[in-house]
């Protein structure tokens, strides 16, 4: 259990304790309220804060910057036979989380493929990172990848794997 997940479970145990023992004990129930918004309040922030700490100084914030990887068209019955989709994600997932690049934000799957998304504050550190990683792929030979170095509408590169 993460320190954050502990912390939470423990001020809501405070938050309802608090609400029993003024509420059903001293019949002061408004206190007994305003001491779980209290409570709650003070989860709240201390759960901001951790998460704030946990990103490190420069990373506070949505991540603007963009790596959006399109593969091709349906996989042959050989790259379907040799990896999935699956794989790709846990890879990526992987060096992303060891090189604290930025996150994987999941994939859309359609007819003409399958599109990759990862967010995190430099594009290119992040493409840098991924790209051996994208390489190993089968399933990733000849993807187009769109390098994002900015927020939504900032024009972009594009790389042919």
């Amino acid at each position: 259990m993460s320190l954050r997940r502990a912390i939470s479970f423990a001020l809501i145990f405070v938050a309802f304790a608090l609400l029993n023992l003024l509420g059903r004990v001293y019949h002061q129930w408004l206190l007994a309220g305003a001491a779980v918004i209290v409570v709650f309040a003070l989860r709240e922030v201390v759960d901001r804060a951790l998460v704030a700490k946990s990103q490190g100084p420069g990373k506070r914030g949505k991540a603007e910057e963009a790596v959006v990887v399109y593969l091709k068209g349906p996989p042959s019955p050989e790259e379907r036979e040799a990896e999935s989709l699956e794989g790709i994600e846990a890879d990526l997932q992987r060096v992303l989380a060891e090189k604290q690049l930025g996150e994987y934000d999941g994939n859309q799957v359609g007819e003409g493929g399958a599109t990759l998304f990862m967010y995190g504050p430099s594009a290119d550190r992040l493409f840098a990172g991924v790209e051996p990683t994208l390489r190993t792929h089968a399933l990733c030979r000849n993807a187009l990848v769109r390098i994002r170095p900015g927020p939504p509408g900032t024009p972009y590169r594009e790389v042919r794997l």
